[in-house]
């Protein structure tokens, strides 16, 4: 007779416990959905709230990775960004020893970076692409190359964070002007005052 006058009997405090532990990150996200399910059958014993914390600890979990995944991935200056472009002057420094072992083996630079690999399948393909990556599109670019001083001399460099060429996030190996003179690397100035800006189409259908 008690529990047909009063429906909220018998489902305790226990269940509210077990419901608070789906806002461990990742880890809640089966307890949330179990208490969500329960709470449903258990909606005339006031499961509903039970279902709310499920919930909510479900979205405490998509919104904590989302929030992560944004900051390292996608947000300009996260960690993620700082770790490629150390990767990517780490990387550049690498492909100067390869120009330089390629101009002792042939007598002169090579006209592309691709040409490093030719003969010499050992040298991984990353070494010689850029790290700046977005996911989706794996298609990485080589390291931006030119020949200088009738072939004498190269640039070599990062578009940086932003993939564009010649702007002032780009990233350059680490030389030091002493070392740059004993080899044919160049650093190439980036001129601030005139910032190359992405071209839209101004043709319209």
């Amino acid at each position: 007779m008690d529990n047909e006058t009063n429906p909220q009997k018998g489902l305790g405090c226990f269940p509210y416990i077990i419901a608070c532990l789906s806002f461990i990150p990742l880890l809640g996200v089966p307890v949330g959905i179990i208490m969500i399910i329960y709470g449903l059958i258990k909606w005339s014993q006031s499961g509903g709230k039970l279902a709310l914390i499920g919930l909510g600890g479900i979205c405490f979990t998509i919104v904590l990775y989302g929030t992560l995944f944004y900051n390292l991935f996608k947000k300009d200056g996260g960690m993620f960004e700082d770790l490629k472009t150390q990767m990517a002057q780490s990387n550049l420094l690498l492909a100067i020893k390869e120009l330089e072992y390629y101009k002792v083996q042939h007598g002169s630079y090579p006209e592309k970076l691709s040409e490093l690999r030719q003969g010499k399948p050992t040298i991984n393909q990353p070494l010689l692409r850029e790290p700046y990556f977005e996911f989706g599109n794996m298609d990485l670019p080589y390291f931006c190359y030119e020949l200088i001083n009738e072939g004498n001399n190269y640039y070599l460099y990062s578009r940086g964070p932003d993939q564009i060429k010649d702007t002032t996030d780009d990233v350059f190996p680490l030389v030091s002007q002493g070392e740059a003179e004993k080899i044919g690397y160049r650093k190439k100035s980036i001129n601030t005052q005139t910032q190359k800006i992405p071209e839209s189409n101004p043709k319209t259908k």
